[in-house]
């Protein structure tokens, strides 16, 4: 993995923790008015849950020799990124606001937590594609420059 990966991605993780201790300090000194409510677990934890799958692509790509370029490191430090954003946003706003039916913030940020998990893993998917894709072209490259190398030489038998 080169290296200018490797600090992208050590910066993601240090980014994730940082977000996290910034979570924790909006969550619990801003006085919210659901304060410690049933709503308010719920966005905490789901802020939590968000983080799991940005955590496992960036230690995937960090330590998996398919994701060795720095297209797919871009895309993944872009897409985390957003996760996070998306994520602390969508829990805050939970937190802040106060709903009767505890339903409609499980279902969005349900929704918002499986389009992140698709992303990320499309990101992964995309990459093992272009990746497969690459070595078809650099084996059909290498035989058919076996192949032209091979006519040359029998084209010189025959003069």
């Amino acid at each position: 993995m080169s290296k200018n990966i490797k600090n992208r991605l050590t910066f993601m993780l240090v980014a994730v923790i940082l977000f996290l201790v910034v979570f924790n300090v909006i969550a619990f000194a801003v006085p919210f008015t659901n304060h410690y409510n049933s709503l308010f677990w719920v966005s905490y934890a789901f802020y939590y849950l968000e983080i799991i799958p940005t955590v496992f692509a960036l230690f995937i790509a960090g330590n998996t020799k398919d994701y060795d370029n720095d297209e797919c490191g871009n895309k993944i430090s872009i897409v985390s990124g957003l996760v996070i954003l998306i994520g602390i946003v969508a829990s805050i706003i939970f937190m802040a606001v106060t709903i009767e039916q505890i339903w409609i913030p499980i279902v969005v940020l349900a929704i918002v937590f499986v389009l992140s998990v698709l992303a990320i893993f499309y990101i992964f998917i995309q990459n093992k594609n272009d990746k497969d894709e690459s070595d078809v072209i650099t084996y059909t490259k290498t035989n058919n420059e076996a192949i032209d190398k091979k006519v040359e030489n029998k084209e010189d038998n025959n003069n």
